[in-house]
């Protein structure tokens, strides 16, 4: 397991330490799954990797959607409830299916309760070529005019490397 230093982590590992001393069976337990805890070095989020993206992506949606405004509990939790559709709804990869010509997006929300999330219809944006899927490979294509948790997918059909033999383009 890996975390920041946050001190609730640094605290949660040293109660899990002492409570493995008064109770062996949670030691076992631990040590049977090959459960240890790791933390990333102090002040430097850039080893967190993906979750510390995920960390980011969380706070731009709070800060672009609040503001300077106060909310209630349930509002915050109504909010967080849609920032975590919206970044459980990013499409990674695409699903077999019967038709090769409208794959299916596969998304974090097909991990966590195995099926895409529901989120609230959008009636704003009425275009049905908002939401397009080609070929069998998906691949998330940034749009400025749609609204979250709503992705545009494409095809890598060539690829333009660079002097260095890097590609950072493609078509």
């Amino acid at each position: 397991m890996w975390s920041d230093n946050g001190t609730t982590f640094v605290g949660a590992s040293r109660e899990l330490q002492q409570l493995k001393a008064i109770q062996p069976t949670i030691a076992e337990q631990l040590e049977a799954n090959g459960t240890e805890w790791h933390f990333i070095p102090p002040h430097s989020p850039n080893f967190g990797g993906l979750w510390e993206a995920g960390v980011k992506s969380t706070k731009f949606h709070l800060k672009r959607v609040i503001g300077d405004a106060t909310l209630t509990y349930e509002e915050l939790t109504t909010l967080l409830s849609q920032i975590e559709a919206c970044l459980n709804s990013r499409p990674m990869s695409t699903i077999n299916v019967d038709d090769p010509g409208e794959p299916m997006p596969l998304k974090p929300g097909h991990f966590l309760i195995g099926e895409p999330l529901a989120n609230v219809p959008d009636y704003g944006n009425s275009s049905n070529a908002c939401y397009k899927s080609f070929g069998d490979v998906g691949l998330t294509i940034k749009e400025d005019d749609l609204p979250p948790s709503r992705w545009l997918m494409g095809r890598i059909v060539d690829k333009h490397p660079g002097d260095d033999n890097i590609t950072r383009v493609v078509t």
